[in-house]
């Protein structure tokens, strides 16, 4: 094509292939078309190219910082081209053909997840110092493929009268009813991304993008239905907005949605979003308890009311509502409900002409309150609530996408774009104004809508809870914690010269009462906000619909007492003296004494706050330990009656009976302990009577032993607590807690678990705690074989053991069985009768398989499941992994393989000795799947630095099964990355060919369906006959079994017998768990293990990763890359004279001292290359000689110095007919029927 620089050459035609027109680069601020060899031999070092010219799109790209000069071996789809620089690498793909339609929604979709646009020109090698470090022009690709790679996209459906791709036409749809009318959207590779784009593309576009429902995570390619300045994603960027995207996610049914808009008579779609369908929910406590204060308990009616009238969901979900209970996650303490599958839906509408922020209102700001008035107008007239946020014009809606498996639906209305101008809309901020104040009056407040709060301030402002408020209703708005308060999105946000920089603090909000303030406040340092007041922030955060007007008076989120003439506050003597003479740390019984004291003044709320604040600042302890404390004292309850120890035996009989077991009052002083009902039916933990009165300590606890993890060597004290009536949690409190002199984290952990106390139940539950003996319990930090007991994934043994239980940190929050064994059973002896079935019980085998190599104290199993879609990889997948539990991804021990090495780790531990399974590993990195695989062999994560600085023990785990699934084979995945397949690879993986699998009628499909909704009985099942049979004490019969067999499988490979020895050892473990699960009765007498084995065998045998020697896996490559590089690289000898492509071997060639016979001709420095790298050059050269294809040199030498018309350079010489038809390597048969 053009004759320059090696390097310049291989690089525009990786790129640009045979395409001969005029290539645009950027020479000195300017755009020049050209293919003129003159003009860019005379500019290199300083020309850049562009991705794209009038021809179409040729070539996509991506850079990756802090990154290796190999960082483009572990590109998930191998780059043509990479260049590096200063440890940044430029990636750029190249298509077989230039893309022409650069309107095309899933080209732009692509670059979005590129973060790239075309008119950026790029480096070529030379340009700036960048080095160019890969080029294989033999790597292109479709964007079919570069779409189904990144966004996971498959192949257009085509229009029906009713159906559009995913969706269904509820109003007649005609693509060409919008020709002519496109969209401006702004599109983003995720919520993080730094490079919004907008783009102009057809409406028709528009509607194909997001009739398509994508099975993904929920993060990934979204968009902003407005035009937007390039860049970060912030208000002040909008332009204009182009459609009103609602979310509405409070159950309203399908069918109820889809006729409101269908009332509307205008282009839209409502699609389903990620969590659509969700059958469980939680709500953060606090919000309940200020929504019900009085309430002595949460339950199912109080849900219920809660949301109704908070969350305003609708009626035919609530009536499904069941409370579950509580639960301390990272999002803080939380109820859980459980109800009917709750429809969340998105609607997008678009307009029939843009509302432009420059048109809409004299300044910025005005417009886009204007705007937000708009989508509220909307919800009105469908009678739908809707989530607020979405009254933000740069809000962000991801395309369609959906999790493995869940329920998914989207409706197409088609019609005449929408009219915005026929909505009604109303001035929110003027409903609140008038709300507090007839006139505006005198106010430091800067803006006019804060100055209207000006009588709100002075009546609610000296308890309102501002952060309260912004946790309950915005939590998005939340930064970071700072000193006081937290930090937060300053509400001016759009005015900042930064906006949108989320790790910006400069903003912040604090309680009233805290801080020594009596105010709350809101402040942002921004020389642009210094003038706004605290009344100005609130006033824009309800003119941006962060929360509602309601908020400013509810008594929820104001802890003063509101009266009209607030008498003057009594100042309690001794209070401050008191506070000063405190140490760090504090004397436990000073404290208690003294917040009982704060608690009984008769002062504002702010004073309190105010000493609260200095008892933390001389004790140490936090501010919120402090206030939960005066809390406690302040609701203690009274005694309903007095109570005598009659009625506290009947409390101890009733607590006996909710534990299983005689409940005794803390044997340390027991004869002064009694237990009472307190209001609301609370049982306290009661002191001495006097006068038929005793002080109320705590609520009961039981001591249920000292755990000793084994994974760390720390101990804690095993905690039974009250948390409600009937309701018991449990809590480690670990020992080194209650070394420290404050005890708070031992308090906090009994508090997370639902025990109440009062000042002396703190001091003595910590003495208690601390002296108390136990029995042991040993906590163990893995599921799978401890000696003689197997511990399952969700915590239970076998046999049951009082005196082992599972880590809660790696236990499988699970349901652990459902249906019945019997059920299970029938449907299993079934499929292992069915002659077409081998796929699947091979998959149900696997988990059978990992669990004896866990008995053995083997290695971990491992199998790849391969082959095109739909053939049943994810459904064996998921039947095996039923055989220990849930087999639904995502619910058990089933993943998506978009993971982390970190949370892969994690996956291990839960699965150990059982089995973990991994969907579409094409979502992983080569490298790291590679990585994963010797490392779940390995038994061992990485080694971690702690936060101490000292390096914390690997996570380990032992044997059992992993099995991984790909469209792909695994020597092609690793391939593609241009990933060098590890010496052993071979012998630890299992690859099962998918091709032709059995696809089940639906009658049939159903009762494999069935076996996995049945799951959680085979594993538990077959590990109670390994005891039975005696195996678990004695397992050495099934090692010498195993082995015995593993050697009959090797015995007919002569080459590379000890290799495939090792790899054997798989099938082998087949083989050995289906002869006990047969023993066990657990599979039909009539079935074959050892037909089995042998089918498993045949496939590792015949995958593209086989057992085989290093040598004779470079063989095969060499074969493979000379027969399919012929015309390309490797030239006809003929055309050895090609001025436009380096050779790297010939082909057809002759020499006289052969007369008659053809040879390959490879320059000795590119035999390792075509072999794979997988042998040393010597080794290749001995394996090529011992074969008979290798020619020597007329003096007897290995490699010849000179080949005619080549010149004087090492060449290796091979006879062609050993490399265009080999010898047939052959496979053992099988042997005949053995006895083990």
């Amino acid at each position: 094509m053009i004759e320059v620089s090696v390097e310049t050459r291989g690089f525009l035609n990786s790129l640009f292939g045979d395409y001969e027109g005029e290539i645009s680069f950027f020479l000195q601020d300017q755009l020049v078309a050209s293919n003129d060899p003159a003009f860019i031999t005379q500019n290199e070092g300083e020309l850049r190219v562009y991705p794209a010219n009038a021809a179409g799109v040729f070539f996509l790209f991506a850079s990756q910082e802090d990154s290796e000069r190999d960082a483009y071996t572990q590109c998930c789809l191998k780059p043509t081209v990479s260049l590096w620089r200063d440890g940044v690498s430029l990636f750029y793909w190249a298509f077989e053909t230039a893309v022409a339609d650069v309107e095309d929604i899933r080209l732009l979709a692509v670059m979005q997840a590129f973060d790239m646009v075309l008119d950026e020109p790029l480096p070529m090698p030379g340009t700036e110092g960048w080095e160019m470090v890969h080029a294989d022009p033999d790597t292109f690709y479709t964007l079919d493929q570069l779409a189904a790679n990144y966004l996971g996209e498959e192949p257009v459906a085509e229009a029906s009268a009713v159906v559009y791709r995913d969706a269904k036409a509820i109003t007649p749809y005609t693509e060409s009813d919008y020709d002519g009318r496109t969209i401006t959207v702004t599109l983003g590779s995720n919520q993080f991304s730094k490079k919004w784009q907008p783009q102009t593309i057809p409406m028709a576009g528009l509607v194909h993008q997001f009739t398509k429902h994508q099975v993904g995570p929920k993060d990934g390619v979204a968009a902003v239905f407005a035009d937007m300045a390039p860049g970060q994603r912030v208000k002040k960027a909008v332009k204009s907005c182009t459609a009103i995207g609602l979310d509405i996610d409070n159950g309203v049914p399908s069918a109820v949605l889809d006729k409101a808009i269908a009332k509307l008579g205008c282009l839209a779609i409502r699609t389903s979003t990620h969590s659509h369908m969700k059958t469980r929910s939680e709500i953060i406590k606090d919000r309940v308890l200020k929504y019900r204060p009085e309430a002595s308990e949460i339950d199912t009616d109080l849900m219920v009311e809660f949301l109704r009238d908070k969350e305003r969901w609708d009626e035919s979900v609530l009536k499904t509502v069941e409370y579950v209970g509580e639960e301390h996650n990272e999002k803080g303490i939380v109820v859980t409900v459980t109800h009917a599958g709750i429809p969340k839906h998105r609607l997008i509408v678009p307009l029939n002409e843009p509302f432009v922020i420059a048109d809409e209102g004299r300044t910025q700001m005005e417009a886009m309150a204007k705007w937000a008035k708009v989508p509220a107008a909307l919800a009105t007239l469908l009678a739908v609530p809707f989530d607020r946020s979405c009254t933000d014009p740069s809000r962000l809606f991801y395309t369609p996408r959906h999790a493995e498996g869940r329920p998914f639906e989207i409706s197409l209305f088609g019609g005449p774009l929408f009219e915005r101008r026929q909505l009604q809309l109303e001035n929110v901020f003027d409903a609140v104004a008038s709300d507090f104040t007839k006139g505006n009056g005198k106010s430091k407040s800067v803006t006019p809508e804060g100055k209207k709060l000006g009588k709100w301030w002075k009546k609610y402002a000296h308890g309102f809870q501002i952060m309260d408020v912004i946790e309950d209703h915005c939590p998005d708005k939340k930064r970071s914690k700072a000193t006081l308060g937290f930090n937060i999105e300053c509400p001016f946000d759009e005015e900042h010269s930064n906006a949108g920089d989320q790790t910006d603090g400069a903003c912040y909000a604090v309680n009233a009462a805290e801080g020594g303030n009596e105010y709350f406040f809101v402040k942002c340092q921004h020389e642009g906000c210094k003038d706004k007041t605290a009344n100005d922030m609130l006033a824009k955060m309800i003119t941006d619909q962060w929360f509602d007007k309601d908020v400013l008076t509810d008594p929820n989120f104001n802890i003063a007492e509101i009266e009209e003439d607030e008498a003057e506050p009594v100042q309690v003597a001794g209070v401050d003296d008191a506070i000063k003479s405190l140490t760090n740390p504090p004397n436990v019984k000073e404290l208690e004494g003294l917040i009982v004291r704060i608690a009984e003044a008769k002062v504002t709320e702010t004073q309190r706050g105010i000493w609260l604040a200095a008892v933390a600042k001389v004790t140490g302890v936090k501010v919120s330990d402090l206030k939960r404390d005066l809390k406690t004292v302040r609701e203690r309850p009274k005694l309903v009656t007095p109570i005598e120890n009659p009625q506290s035996g009947a409390l101890v009989e009733k607590l006996s009976g909710e534990i299983g077991t005689k409940y005794e009052p803390p044997p340390l002083i027991r004869t002064q302990f009694h237990l009472a009902s307190m209001d609301g039916g609370v049982v306290w933990l009661c002191g001495p009577i006097e006068d038929g009165v005793g002080e109320a300590y705590c609520t009961p606890l039981v001591v249920q032993g000292e755990a000793y993890f084994q994974d760390d060597g720390s101990r804690a004290i095993r905690v039974l607590v009250r948390s409600g009536p009937g309701e018991w949690k449990s809590a480690d409190i670990k020992v080194a807690w209650l070394a420290q002199p404050s005890g708070t984290e031992a308090i906090t952990a009994l508090m997370n678990a639902g025990w109440k106390h009062r000042p002396k139940g703190r001091a003595f539950a910590l003495e208690y705690l601390s002296t108390v003996e136990m029995p042991a319990i040993q906590v163990v930090g893995r599921p799978g074989w401890h000696d003689e007991i197997f511990v399952l994934p969700t915590g239970g043994t076998i046999p049951p053991d009082g005196s082992i239980e599972l880590s809660r940190k790696v236990q499988l929050k699970a349901v652990a069985q459902s249906g019945s064994f019997e059920v299970w059973q029938k449907d299993v002896k079934w499929l292992f009768q069915h002659p077409k079935g081998k796929h699947f019980q091979c998959g149900l085998l696997i988990p059978y398989a990992g669990c004896v190599a866990g008995l053995l104290d083997d290695e971990l199993l491992a199998f790849l499941f391969n082959g095109p879609s739909s053939t049943g990889k994810s459904e064996c997948q998921s039947s095996a992994v039923s055989m220990f539990g849930d087999g639904a991804i995502g619910r058990g021990l089933f993943f998506s393989a978009r993971t982390t090495e970190n949370a892969a780790e994690g996956h291990l531990v839960m699965a150990s000795g059982t089995v973990v399974a991994y969907d579409e590993v094409k979502f992983m990195v080569p490298n790291a799947l590679q990585d994963l695989l010797f490392m779940a062999q390995s038994g061992m994560g990485k080694g971690r630095m702690g936060r101490d600085q000292e390096m914390r023990q690997s996570r380990r785990w032992r044997a059992g099964a992993v099995i991984l699934s790909d469209e792909m084979s695994l020597g092609q995945r690793l391939s593609l990355g241009n990933v060098k397949i590890a010496a052993g690879l071979s012998v630890r993986v299992a690859c099962i060919d998918f091709n032709g699998s059995h696809i089940f009628p639906t009658d049939e499909f159903s009762r494999i369906k069935r076996i996995q909704k049945n799951f959680g009985w085979g594993g538990p099942a077959f590990v109670e006959a390994l005891g039975r049979m005696g195996y678990v004490s004695d397992p050495e019969p099934l090692r010498k079994r195993k082995d015995a067999f593993a050697a009959v499988l090797a015995e007919g490979c002569v080459k590379d017998h000890a290799m495939r020895l090792r790899a054997a050892r798989i099938p082998a473990y087949i083989w050995l768990a289906a002869e006990v699960a047969k023993e066990a009765k657990l599979l039909p007498e009539s079935y074959d293990p050892e037909k089995m084995a042998r089918w498993v065998w045949k496939q590792m045998l015949e995958s593209d990763i086989a057992p085989e020697s290093a040598s004779a896996k470079g063989l095969a490559t060499l074969r493979s890359a000379l027969m399919q590089r012929k015309d390309y690289d490797v030239l006809d000898y003929a055309n050895r004279d090609s001025k436009y492509r380096e050779a790297v071997a010939y082909h057809n060639a002759s020499h006289k001292d052969h007369p008659g016979r053809k040879f390959f001709v490879i320059p000795s420095s590119k035999l390792v290359e075509l072999s794979g790298g997988s042998a040393t050059s010597k080794a290749m050269l001995d394996a090529l000689d011992q074969e008979g294809t290798l020619v020597h040199d007329s003096d007897g030498s290995r490699t010849w110095g000179y080949f005619p018309g080549l010149g004087k350079v090492q060449y290796v010489v091979l006879a062609a007919e050993g490399i265009e038809a080999p010898d047939e390597l052959e496979v053992p048969a099988p042997a005949s029927k053995h006895q083990f």
